[in-house]
């Protein structure tokens, strides 16, 4: 009986470590400078979202929070009709997709050599894109970009 009651005692004390760590979001948090959303994740950054209200001539910086930016999300600069250029910074390795669809002014756009990978419909509905310049390092181009 001493046995059952030491064993019921640690599937409860067990069952209440597990119910606690299930509520608590391991993942990264996103943090904001600027106009731009992004999480860092083992030391890199990953911009998330550039507020829509963005205009103009737009430079990704190279480092947020301390830590290299090393990719651009998914749609990340979705809908932000009013960046007419963007500067994309050497530390950016990939850009995924949907990027930068729907900005409607953007009209050019340098995709520096650190670039490898560009993601599906990157530059969708992006009407007034008249320059873009590739590196020889993109290695991968994603359906409809």
């Amino acid at each position: 009986m001493r046995r059952f009651k030491k064993t019921i005692t640690l599937l409860l004390a067990l069952t209440l470590v597990f119910t606690l760590f299930a509520g608590i979001d391991l993942t990264a948090s996103a943090e904001t400078e600027g106009v731009f959303t992004y999480v860092i994740e083992d030391g890199e950054v990953t911009v998330t979202r550039c507020q829509q209200s963005a205009s103009g001539t737009l430079e990704i910086p190279g480092i947020l929070g301390g830590y290299p930016v090393t990719s651009i999300g998914e749609s990340a600069f979705s809908y932000c009709t009013g960046l007419t250029s963007i500067t994309i910074p050497d530390s950016v390795t990939s850009i995924g997709e949907r990027v930068f669809s729907w900005c409607t002014e953007l009209t050019s756009i340098t995709i520096p050599d650190s670039v490898t990978s560009i993601g599906d419909y990157a530059f969708e509905y992006c009407r007034g894109l008249t320059s873009i310049t590739i590196a020889d390092s993109v290695t991968s181009i994603g359906g409809s970009a």
